[in-house]
């Protein structure tokens, strides 16, 4: 971790609208009582030149998402005693920026719109720095962040190794997940008005699949295993589809 204690910047509020559109639906939701999730959250967090917004989930899913950065509070970018900056933040507090900050008026070019973001170790401060936000004008919101987790899984790790991999010579794989699941990257596809991207990521016996939608989006999904019941029954299910479009003739009843 940096030893960072704040961080202003300055983006594009069209690019942080889309990665908080795209990656916020892969954390968990938020629940109730004592039993609340470690992935109950979106990080963010100041790179170089950019700012992530990631999110992942138990079920097998992670997403990341990309927002420029046009300017930053921080003089020297990662000196020697420094380096990245990150806040974690609740899946609400998300959603309410995205209903807070929305896009300028008729005439405003998307790249015109821009707001600033203040981090510290315990709040999150959002606030329009062009005035031309639509019936936004200096408009100003403030959060809690969460405490920040040392032991929530490093998205940006878990995505970059399986990009790595993913040139790896392997066969075909099928694509084994809950469609729920497969449903929340057609969150990028909207925010980002681009096609989904699939490719199997490591050799023939890898289940993983990554997750592409344009430069700024990248996410992964992992595919069930194929155990001996699961395996047989696919097995059948597949069958009776060549049987249904003639490519197989139908096995004879006993």
């Amino acid at each position: 971790m940096a030893v960072t204690t704040e961080c202003t910047l300055e983006v594009p509020l069209a690019p942080l609208r889309a990665a908080l559109t795209a990656v916020t639906p892969h954390s968990e939701p938020t629940k109730t009582g004592d039993d609340v999730s470690e992935m109950s959250r979106v990080r963010l967090t100041a790179a170089k030149a950019e700012l992530l917004v990631v999110a992942c989930n138990e079920s097998g899913t992670a997403a990341l998402a990309a927002v420029p950065i046009e300017s930053d509070s921080r003089a020297e970018r990662f000196a020697a005693d420094d380096g990245v900056f990150s806040v974690d933040i609740t899946p609400g507090a998300a959603r309410l920026l995205l209903r807070d900050f929305k896009a300028g008026g008729p005439g405003v070019e998307a790249d015109q719109d821009m707001v600033k973001v203040a981090f510290t170790d315990t709040r999150i401060t959002v606030a329009d720095a062009s005035g031309l936000l639509r019936d936004s004008f200096g408009l100003e919101v403030s959060q809690n962040t969460l405490q920040f987790s040392p032991d929530y899984p490093d998205v940006t790790e878990i995505l970059g190794t399986a990009l790595a991999r993913a040139g790896e010579a392997q066969a075909a794989k099928p694509l084994v997940t809950q469609g729920r699941l497969w449903a929340l990257f057609r969150h990028a596809a909207v925010a980002y008005g681009r096609p989904l991207r699939v490719e199997g990521t490591g050799g023939a016996d890898a289940r993983g699949f990554i997750v592409m939608c344009g430069s700024a989006f990248i996410g992964s999904v992992s595919s069930r295993h194929n155990d001996d019941d699961s395996l047989a029954k696919a097995q059948a299910e597949r069958r009776a589809h060549l049987e249904r479009l003639g490519l197989q003739p139908a096995l004879a009843v006993l």
